[in-house]
């Protein structure tokens, strides 16, 4: 109740101050109408530009800022940061969740740098594509008959088999939500429980600490606190060589074709391989107390902020399609890969089961205890997880003016 006659004092000085108004105040900075998030007490959706607007705005929105659809920014572009904040802890008053509803772009995904906001994509797991090679020579030697010579049976041809599928992998890394939130209005400071990442291993001041809790976790945005994915994953595969068509076994000083076909199954698991994305790791702070945005904060906005933010994340930038994780010493440059390549496997087939008939069916030499080498090779596929792209910016040291 005090918050809110505090905040309608505020709005009716702001009101009375409509002539002095310049559009990088607090008007002109959140949506409204169809759709929209209805705008706060004290404020009027302007019929003309779709905006909040305070009750006594007698100015003009629209075409002259930087902001989400051609609006004016306030001056530091708050009303377009989004922080991170504990999931336990409430949404503070004069602040909103954007990751709470399934209807949130950023709902229970995985934030990624980019020059533009809402990009989507990503899976939760993935499989990979392969073929069998035509193979012939098996491992073992050749067989020998009754003393009267030899029985080669290394040489019979299995041909290249159809496109087949490795089991799916969970590809998830490694996580811990943080809920996003975003102010209603332009914002000089932050809230007790916001968490900003930073590029030192120092906090700003002493209003900060180091948010150890996000050490080794990837941030994934969320309304709930939780954890998951792991480390690393695998397939298997379970396929059939396509029987022999072809081929000779060798006996004596002549050769007589195989007389029966025979096949073999390959089975077996792929090296584990990491789950991490392509990612940078950053080191996240905590705020104890209501206090000011630090100078060199680094915050997610969902439109372009001019001065004195520094884009991160356009094309070129070292967060540019970076995936975020959380560490205790800034490590500079990119780590993990987006794609995940198995390139070739070698694989032991299974024995085979048929056997060979020599003259007029009265020598036999059973076929059966051989083996193949067969390197398969497999598809390349994209492991990021389920995410959501943000603009990522840098505030310079002397914070906003």
């Amino acid at each position: 109740m005090y918050d809110e006659r505090v905040r309608a004092t505020l709005i009716a000085l702001l009101s009375s101050l409509a002539s002095c108004y310049s559009s990088r105040a607090i008007d002109c900075a959140v949506r409204c109408g169809t759709g929209a998030q209805p705008c706060a007490s004290g404020l009027r959706c302007d019929g003309t530009s779709g905006l909040c607007v305070s009750e006594g705005f007698t100015g003009t929105c629209g075409g002259d800022g930087g902001g989400l659809g051609g609006e004016p920014q306030s001056a530091c572009a708050t009303e377009h940061m989004i922080v991170m904040f504990e999931p336990q802890t409430p949404v503070p008053v004069g602040w909103k969740c954007v990751s709470c509803a399934t209807s949130d772009p950023l709902f229970e995904r995985f934030v990624v740098g980019s020059e533009t906001f809402g990009g989507q994509g990503g899976s939760t797991q993935h499989a990979h594509t392969f073929a069998t090679p035509s193979v012939s020579a098996s491992v073992e030697a050749s067989v020998g008959v009754g003393g009267a010579g030899s029985l080669d049976i290394s040489d019979p041809t299995h041909p290249a088999g159809a496109q087949s599928t490795t089991t799916p992998a969970d590809h998830l890394p490694p996580y811990r939500n943080v809920m996003m939130i975003e102010p209603v209005a332009p914002v000089s400071e932050l809230p007790k429980g916001a968490i900003v990442a930073i590029d030192t291993a120092t906090p700003p001041n002493g209003d900060f600490i180091v948010f150890a809790s996000q050490n080794g976790m990837f941030i994934r945005a969320a309304g709930i606190a939780e954890v998951g994915g792991a480390a690393a994953h695998s397939h298997s595969i379970d396929v059939m060589l396509p029987g022999t068509t072809a081929g000779a076994s060798v006996f004596g000083l002549g050769s007589i074709s195989a007389s029966t076909t025979h096949m073999h199954r390959v089975q077996g698991d792929l090296p584990p391989f990491p789950n991490d994305p392509a990612h940078a790791e950053v080191v996240l702070v905590i705020a104890t107390r209501d206090t000011p945005l630090p100078g060199g904060a680094i915050a997610f906005f969902d439109a372009t902020p001019g001065a004195p933010w520094t884009v991160l994340s356009e094309p070129g930038a070292p967060l540019a399609k970076q995936f975020l994780k959380g560490t205790l010493t800034p490590q500079p440059g990119s780590f993990g890969s987006s794609t995940h390549d198995p390139g070739t496997v070698t694989f032991r087939s299974g024995i085979g089961g048929a056997f060979d008939s020599f003259a007029a069916g009265q020598t036999t030499a059973q076929d059966a205890a051989h083996t193949h080498l067969v390197a398969i090779t497999f598809s390349a596929e994209d492991q990021r997880p389920p995410y959501t792209e943000v603009i990522i910016a840098k505030l310079a040291p002397a914070g906003c003016p």
